[in-house]
């Protein structure tokens, strides 16, 4: 099967923003596998026909869920609980009425980024998600939080940029979230306890502006050297990133003689 066959966007019944990572080209002209790693929207909405799905075409293997304690105690798992994948809750936001005071005062997303960066067990738990994302064995893998945007964003961030894959890719892999995002705004207004809590925060939480993930990535380089720098700066190693390599980037270089445009095993 060659890779114009893939879609990045994966649609579903009762889950938006649910997305593929591989066919990204790194600098050195390696590719990010397709089919192994997702980035997502809250997978708690899942249909039924949703579960075949993920189950019969994808055979996900491992749910990342980096919502916060508050997040899971309003929407749950949902079916996933019965998926029986392998189930992870790395919270990468804080809970409570001073973090969403911190939300509703942020004048744009690169200070509510900021703030996450800051929390002396974002990095180690950023970490903890890389070595889950690292063995093959949990593959196919998806991280998600609740719209797939921010929390999900600088993970996606980070793991694009220890592949190796160009800043500008990034950035742009960040931003197709606007195309998605006025189906998670129907689907939230739709309800009018989701919609009452959205009316709480200013417009800019809901958009996925370029300059807001281009801040995150200019500020881990200036205090860190580079998004490497500040993975190891909270426990990583090169073996973290070499295993990350192993497991996400096809074997062959794209245009070599070696490079017939297919998926290998």
């Amino acid at each position: 099967m060659t890779t114009d066959s893939y879609q990045r966007l994966i649609p579903f019944e009762g889950v938006f923003n649910f997305r593929d990572l591989g066919g990204y080209q790194t600098r050195d002209s390696r590719t990010v596998k397709w089919r192994s790693i997702f980035r997502s929207g809250e997978l708690h909405g899942l249909t039924e026909g949703d579960m075949i799905r993920l189950r019969e075409e994808l055979r996900l293997a491992t749910v990342i869920d980096l919502r916060n304690s508050e997040e899971l105690e309003l929407s749950g798992t949902g079916l996933i609980s019965e998926f029986g994948v392998r189930y992870h809750n790395l919270p990468l936001s804080q809970s409570g009425p001073e973090a969403r005071v911190r939300v509703q005062e942020s004048t744009n997303m690169a200070e509510i980024y900021f703030d996450f960066l800051e929390q002396p067990w974002f990095g180690p738990r950023i970490v903890t998600a890389l070595a889950i994302i690292a063995e093959s064995e949990n593959h196919p893998v998806v991280f998600h939080c609740s719209a797939g945007k921010d929390r999900t964003g600088i993970m996606s961030a980070v793991i694009l940029s220890l592949l190796g894959v160009p800043d500008e890719t990034i950035v742009e892999d960040y931003a197709l979230t606007n195309q998605y995002m006025e189906g998670l705004m129907n689907r939230m207004n739709s309800d009018p306890e989701r919609a009452e809590r959205a009316r709480r925060y200013p417009r800019h939480v809901y958009d996925a502006a370029p300059e807001s993930i281009e801040a995150v990535l200019t500020r881990l380089q200036d205090e860190f050297g580079s998004v490497s720098g500040y993975v190891k700066a909270h426990g990583g190693d090169d073996a973290l990133f070499r295993r990350l390599e192993d497991a996400l980037l096809d074997s062959f270089v794209a245009g070599s003689s070696d490079d017939t445009g297919q998926r290998r095993a």
